[in-house]
């Protein structure tokens, strides 16, 4: 793992739920704690008592304001453990269903399993993206953050970017 010490869950075996901005704003008072994966300070003022904002931008560079490593793992330290925790970005696609993703990990699920059942939770079509069969929104999480994910858990070469092209769907 690591070497930042992160409060790694063997009981909580939770996977957090992952919306959009508008969403998460009608929805954040079902939840334990919200977490921001990436919308500035001034576009989620929700008023949750347990709300933590992480401001970067949805890219896969972070020399174009991406993901770092510290963001990644202030996410991870704020999520893990939070038994019913909703994770939003803008559009819930990219940002924040690969920070669930990591926080399922680290609440001690299967990377496979947490993948899959965040994908089959996607909820449905109603931000205007092209429709899918199933008439679920696109699934892509934010390759960068998977990278810095693959990192912190010590996954082997390349282990969760494979299981992440298996999964996700293309936005466009």
């Amino acid at each position: 793992m690591h070497n930042t010490q992160l409060k790694i869950s063997t009981l909580n075996k939770s996977i957090p739920t992952v919306r959009s901005l508008i969403e998460a704003e009608k929805e954040c008072f079902d939840y334990d704690a919200v977490l921001t994966a990436g919308p500035n300070k001034y576009e989620v003022a929700f008023g949750h008592p347990v709300h933590k904002i992480v401001e970067f931008r949805d890219s896969t560079h972070i020399s174009s304001g991406g993901p770092t490593m510290d963001n990644v793992l202030e996410m991870l330290d704020v999520g893990i453990n939070v038994p019913k925790l909703l994770v939003h970005c803008h559009a819930g696609i990219s940002r924040s269903t690969a920070m669930a993703w990591g926080i399922a990990i680290g609440n001690g699920v299967d990377a496979e399993e947490a993948i899959f059942s965040l994908k089959k939770a996607q909820p449905t079509n109603r931000l205007g993206f092209v429709l899918r069969p199933n008439n679920q929104r696109p699934f892509s999480p934010n390759s960068l953050i998977v990278h810095h994910l693959q990192e912190i858990f010590n996954f082997k070469k390349h282990e969760l970017l494979k299981l992440l092209d298996k999964y996700r769907t293309e936005i466009w």
